[in-house]
C-alpha cells in the first residue's frame, strides 16, 4: 500500500486497500501471500457483485497485486493469472452528432442560475462543455484544470495518464477565451474550489451535466465528449 501511494493517486490506492481488506475477510487475515491458491481467489472473486466490465478491471488489479508480490519474492507464482476473466460485452461508444452538440450548447444558455455561482452558472457550464468538446480530456482532468496549464493563452499542457509525459493541446481562440474568463485571483482552478476531494467535485459536475442533457433533450454522459473529440 505504501508503494502504491507513492506511485499512484489516492483513488487508485483506495481501490487496492479495499481489495486487500476484502481478501482478508474472505480468505482469513492470517493467510500468507505464498499460501494463496487459485481456488482461494476464485472463491473470493465469486463474491463480487458488479458488472462484468467492472469485474474485469478488478481482476487486473488483483493480478497486479500478486505480480508485485512475486517481484518482492513473497510468492513463487501469480495465482490471480489462473482466475478467468468474466465475459463482458463492450458497447460501441457513439459520439455526439452536430445537432446534439448544438442542443447542448443551447441548453447552457437556459441553465438554472440557482446556487452559489448565481448568474455565472451558465458561463461556467458553457466553458466546461466547450473544454470537453475541444480537448477530449477526462472529466476529472477538466474539473481540476489549473490556470498554469495554459501555455501561450490558447494551448493546454496536459499530462498523459499512461506515460506521465505532458502533451500540448491547442484550443480554438474563442474557447480558450471563454475558459480564461473564469480565472479567479484567489484560486488556481477554473472549475473546482480546491476544497474537499476531486472525486466529490467530479460527482458535482456529473450531476450538472445530467441536468444539462435533460434540458437539451439529449442522451449523454461526460465520456461521449471524449469520443466526439476522438472522432
Amino acid at each position: 500500500i505504501a508503494d502504491c501511494e507513492r506511485r499512484n493517486g489516492s483513488d487508485t490506492t483506495a481501490k487496492y486497500r479495499l481489495m486487500i481488506g476484502e481478501m482478508k475477510e474472505c480468505l482469513g487475515a492470517s493467510l500468507e501471500v505464498r499460501a494463496v491458491h487459485v481456488d482461494d481467489l476464485s472463491r473470493y472473486s465469486e463474491g463480487w457483485k458488479m458488472a462484468p466490465i467492472t469485474a474485469r478491471k478488478k481482476l487486473e488489479r488483483l493480478r497486479s497485486f500478486f505480480k508485485f508480490c512475486m517481484e518482492r519474492g513473497w510468492c513463487s507464482f501469480n495465482p490471480a493469472v489462473g482466475v478467468k476473466k468474466p465475459n463482458a460485452k463492450f458497447k460501441q461508444r457513439m459520439p455526439f452528432t452536430d445537432a446534439e452538440i448544438e442542443k447542448i450548447l443551447w441548453a447552457t444558455e437556459i441553465y438554472p442560475i440557482k446556487g452559489i455561482y448565481g448568474d455565472q452558472s451558465r458561463q461556467r457550464i458553457k466553458a466546461f462543455v466547450l473544454l470537453l468538446i475541444y480537448s477530449g480530456i477526462r472529466i476529472r482532468d477538466a474539473v481540476t484544470l489549473e490556470f498554469l496549464q495554459f501555455v501561450e493563452d490558447e494551448k493546454l499542457l496536459i499530462p498523459t495518464q499512461k506515460t506521465g509525459k505532458p502533451v500540448v493541446l491547442p484550443l480554438p481562440p474563442d474557447v480558450a477565451k471563454t475558459i480564461l474568463a473564469l480565472k479567479k485571483p484567489d484560486s488556481p482552478y477554473f472549475f473546482w474550489t480546491g476544497n474537499g476531494l476531486p472525486k466529490s467535485a467530479v460527482a458535482d459536475w456529473q450531476r450538472s451535466l445530467r441536468k444539462l442533457f435533460k434540458l437539451a433533450g439529449v442522451q449523454g454522459h461526460a465520456h461521449r465528449f471524449r469520443t466526439t473529440f476522438a472522432v
